[in-house]
């Protein structure tokens, strides 16, 4: 009876912020955005790659929250 409560415990205490994969998707897909917008937007104004960083974030951050609701976390 006492290991399943502190399971139960356990799983309470885990759930606060973000999942590891959320964060993971941000970062990969940020960077790949960044350096994507480097590469293929050199010619226009310097501002263009950061934003380019933004959109790849954000597609991260919702992919992430897609795996995570299909799959799980990652670790």
């Amino acid at each position: 009876m006492g290991k399943y409560k502190l399971a139960r415990a356990e799983v309470k205490r885990n759930r606060h912020g973000w999942p590891s994969v959320v964060y993971v998707g941000i970062a990969v897909f940020g960077l790949t955005g960044y350096v994507v917008g480097r590469i293929a937007l050199d010619t226009w104004p310097h501002p263009l790659h950061w934003f380019s960083a933004l959109v790849g974030a954000i597609l991260g951050y919702l992919l992430g929250w897609l795996w995570y609701h299909w799959r799980g976390d990652i670790g």
